[in-house]
């Protein structure tokens, strides 16, 4: 019982502290704005800033609060480096309880104290984003180089293709022109022979004709001859008697035609009748007439 007593004297005697709250209501690359809140605290607890080193920070004025006995205290402070704060809630000298906070800026020097600057970091990027962008570039050249190539090649291929189709479209038409040539000059052989083979049967038919002809007589006389069963020998004698008479003819002929001759000139070398002068004819119209 007497233990019980004493935690509750500690207790009452320690009063009500609630744990601080820490809000960063603004920030830049050059300074933060941080406020600690600490919420019905009993009785009014002491309020202030501190550094990772445990220096006091310079603050605002606390804005203090009172409702029903209880205390509402909100305190600002303005920090230009980066560093770990602390809001640090005092109830009499024994009694503290603190809320941390890291604040980050980028212009500032890292708390490890290792002297590198964000400048150099940032340098070193860009160092580094330049080396991967030509890494890139290089990368990126090789493969349009390649794509270029491939694509130069691709054409190349295409142009010998469509050369080669143009060969071909030109070999097929000398082809088709060969051809249809090669049909004219076989229709013109044809229609030659045609006209050739036409005029060797115009020129035969006659030819056929007379052998016919001569057939028929052939066929005629042995025939004739059959049914006046002519023996050999007096076949020779009737064939000597037609000779006998076309030379008869033949000298007949002759007579009639040097007589017709023979006229003539008596006729031209005869004088001028007195009838021929009545009638106004003269030798000269005579010989003309005839």
């Amino acid at each position: 019982m007497q233990r019980i007593h004493n935690d509750c004297l500690r207790s009452v005697s320690a009063g009500v502290t609630p744990r601080p709250v820490i809000v960063t209501l603004n920030q830049t690359k050059d300074w933060a704005l941080l406020q600690c809140e600490v919420n019905g605290a009993s009785p009014q607890p002491d309020v202030e800033w501190q550094d990772s080193s445990g220096n006091r920070v310079g603050s605002e004025q606390p804005q203090v609060s009172e409702r029903e006995g209880r205390f509402y205290i909100s305190l600002q402070t303005t920090v230009t480096k980066t560093d770990h704060y602390s809001c640090v809630s005092t109830q009499n000298i024994s009694h503290q309880i603190r809320a941390e906070t890291y604040v980050f800026l980028s212009d500032k020097v890292f708390e490890s104290g290792s002297g590198v600057s964000i400048s150099g970091i940032i340098v070193g990027l860009l160092l580094v984003a330049v080396l991967v962008a030509l890494l890139v570039a290089t990368k990126f050249g090789s493969i349009k180089l390649c794509w270029n190539r491939e694509l130069e090649m691709e054409q190349e291929l295409q142009r010998e293709r469509e050369l080669e189709m143009e060969q071909k479209l030109l070999r097929e038409r000398e082809l088709e022109e060969m051809k249809q040539e090669l049909l004219r000059e076989c229709e013109l052989e044809m229609e030659q022979k045609l006209l050739r083979e036409r005029k060797l049967e115009d020129r035969q038919e006659p030819r056929k004709e007379c052998e016919l002809e001569e057939m028929k007589q052939k066929i005629w006389r042995e025939g004739k001859m059959k049914t006046m069963n002519l023996d050999p020998w007096r076949e020779r004698k009737l064939e000597e008697k037609r000779r006998e008479i076309r030379k008869e003819c033949k000298e007949e002929e002759m007579k009639q035609k040097i007589w017709r001759e023979d006229g003539l000139l008596q006729l031209l070398d005869s004088p001028e009748t007195p009838a021929e002068k009545q009638n106004g004819y003269s030798t000269g119209n005579s010989k003309e007439a005839v």
